[in-house]
């Protein structure tokens, strides 16, 4: 008997007696009740209350569950048969090229993996220098394009208004 099944009988024989317990001081409260009784017929010695029915909770199921599991296990454990010097050498060998193959796929993916990791990387950069030269250019064209038409005239008097503003800032 190992020392987990003896606390859980522990445990069952706790919550019995917890439950008797129970039963015994809502039995002597109902007696010193003056108000009647809710069973349907008298209280009589020999015979039993008609009781409400409460429906089993999940703990109760699987509690039943575990009841029924240990009454089909068989009470000593079943010794399998000696497994020969060969047989032990054969699986052995299986389980290390099993083993190996395991390795080989784990390397394989990743191997794979650190690729991907690169590709995404490149891309990545790629695209955030493409995006910055598109920047770039998108402005130049705006600022210095023949497309704006803006006259020599314009420039100068743009120069011109921020040099001034410049000068306000300083004095």
């Amino acid at each position: 008997v190992s020392t987990q099944s003896t606390g859980y009988q522990r445990r069952v024989r706790r919550e019995k007696k917890e439950k008797r317990k129970r039963e015994r001081s809502r039995s002597r409260s109902r007696s010193r009740s003056r108000s009647r009784s809710r069973s349907s017929s008298p209280d009589k010695k020999g015979e039993q209350r008609s009781s409400i029915t409460i429906p089993m909770t999940e703990y109760e199921r699987l509690r039943a569950q575990m009841k029924k599991d240990r009454e089909s296990r068989p009470l000593k454990p079943v010794r399998k048969e000696r497994i020969s010097e060969e047989e032990k050498k054969k699986r052995l060998e299986e389980m290390q090229k099993a083993a190996e193959a395991h390795d080989r796929e784990r390397f394989k993916r990743i191997k794979r993996a650190e690729e991907k990791d690169k590709m995404e990387e490149l891309k990545e950069k790629l695209l955030r220098e493409k995006e910055k030269s598109t920047f770039l250019d998108k402005v130049n064209r705006e600022v210095y394009s023949e497309d704006n038409q803006i006259t020599v005239e314009d420039r100068i008097k743009r120069g011109i208004h921020f040099r001034q503003r410049g000068l306000e800032t300083e004095s």
